[in-house]
C-alpha cells in the first residue's frame, strides 16, 4: 500500500437523498489493481463506482484534480476535501472525485513512471468513500492539454452516468496564478481558448 491511507465518508452530506448510480456497486470499499508496468495502462470506461446521484434538485458537480502526483501528498487528499465542503456550502452535491495523474510527455523532469503515480493515487484512494484515480491520460500516446482531458474525456464520460452534471477543475493557487504566466519565448503559458474552457465550463 501507498504510504496515504484516506477513509473519509462524507461529513456534511449525511442525512441528504442520495444514492450510488445506476450499476454501480454498493459501499467505498473498491479495491485497486495496481498497474505493473506503463504499458499496461490501457484506455478504458470511467469508473462509477463511488459516484453518488442526488434527488433533490441541487446541482451536481464532479471535481477533478490534474496533476503530476509524484508522489501524491496529503495536500492534494485535502484540496480535494476542502473544495467539496466549500460547494456543498454553496448548495452543490458533489457526486464524486478524480485525481488524473498527467502523462510523463508533460516533460516534468521529476516525473516517476506513470504506472507508479496512477498506482500510488489508485492505492491511496481506495478506502476514500468519493475519490478514485483516472488513469486515462497516462493511457494516451502523448501529452493531452488539461482543457481537453476535462471536457474530451470527464465531461463527456460524466453525462453517461449523471446526465446534467458538471466536471469542475480542483486546483491550487500556483496553477491559477499561471494562467497569466509566459514561457521564455513570451508566449502565454496557457491558450484564451483553454482558460475560457477551464473557468467558463468547468469552473464555478
Amino acid at each position: 500500500r501507498s504510504g496515504i491511507d484516506v477513509h473519509c465518508p462524507s461529513r456534511r452530506a449525511m442525512g441528504t437523498n442520495v444514492s450510488v448510480c445506476s450499476g454501480s456497486r454498493k459501499g467505498y470499499d473498491v479495491s485497486f489493481a495496481p498497474y505493473p508496468s506503463d504499458g499496461a495502462l490501457a484506455v478504458s470506461g470511467l469508473r462509477s463506482e463511488k459516484l453518488k446521484c442526488a434527488a433533490d434538485g441541487r446541482k451536481v458537480v464532479v471535481l477533478v484534480a490534474c496533476g503530476s502526483f509524484s508522489p501524491p501528498t496529503s495536500f492534494h487528499l485535502r484540496l480535494m476535501e476542502d473544495a467539496r465542503d466549500a460547494l456543498i456550502e454553496q448548495g452543490y452535491h458533489v457526486a464524486g472525485g478524480f485525481l488524473s495523474p498527467v502523462h510523463h510527455k508533460y516533460g516534468k523532469k521529476s516525473l516517476v513512471p506513470m504506472c507508479h503515480r496512477v498506482n500510488m493515487v489508485g492505492l491511496a484512494l481506495q478506502d476514500s468513500d468519493w475519490l478514485q484515480v483516472d488513469p486515462w491520460e497516462c493511457a494516451q500516446a502523448d501529452y493531452t492539454v488539461t482543457a481537453q482531458v476535462l471536457l474530451g474525456r470527464f465531461q463527456e464520460a460524466i453525462q453517461a452516468f449523471l446526465p446534467g452534471a458538471r466536471a469542475m477543475l480542483t486546483c491550487g493557487g500556483d496553477l491559477l496564478e499561471s494562467f497569466t504566466a509566459f514561457d521564455k519565448n513570451g508566449n502565454p503559458v496557457w491558450s484564451p481558448e483553454d482558460q475560457e474552457a477551464i473557468l467558463g465550463k468547468c469552473g464555478v
